[in-house]
């Protein structure tokens, strides 16, 4: 498991340690899980020891600029304005690629979902389903795609997935 105390390191906070040297790299994380918890409740003030870190803790939890124990925000709205700032901060951030409540899928919320820089793009249509509605389909993806707003130049698929980097 990547856990907030791996990425914290001896830095004072989350959000220190992210600004200085960023996520452990995808070559120091393959095959492991990351876990976040999509609360903003009192679960989210225990679970945070009062709103100040994860520490001994095994899931990041959803977090907001500022908080001392920021890795991971859940944005719902992928045309929101935080999301590029928070991506370009350095914060993994999830987004819904369709509008809560339809029953069809929105090509333009999806496309706004995977332009959006976000990391995780949750979708109530991740394939294709019976009847013909179509699934949501990564671009380029093989899995994985580069990260529009910070994948560096000549990023590809296919050296993402490359298991020899």
């Amino acid at each position: 498991m990547v856990t907030p105390d791996e990425v914290r390191g001896a830095s004072a906070s989350l959000p220190e340690a992210i600004a200085a040297r960023g996520w452990p790299t995808l070559g120091a994380t393959r095959g492991r899980v990351l876990f976040f918890i999509d609360r903003s409740d009192s679960l989210r003030d225990v679970y945070t020891h009062g709103g100040r870190d994860l520490a001994g803790r095994l899931a990041f939890i959803d977090s907001e600029p500022g908080d001392p124990f920021a890795g991971v925000m859940v944005l719902n709205n992928p045309n929101g304005a935080g999301v590029p700032a928070a991506v370009r901060a350095g914060y993994l951030v999830r987004v819904f690629s369709w509008t809560a409540g339809d029953a069809v899928l929105d090509p333009a919320v999806t496309r706004a979902g995977l332009e959006s820089g976000a990391h995780i793009i949750s979708t109530d249509f991740p394939g294709m389903a019976r009847g013909g509605v179509e699934g949501v389909r990564i671009p380029e993806g093989n899995p994985s795609r580069c990260n529009p707003l910070t994948a560096p130049t000549g990023c590809t698929p296919q050296a993402i997935e490359d298991l020899a980097r």
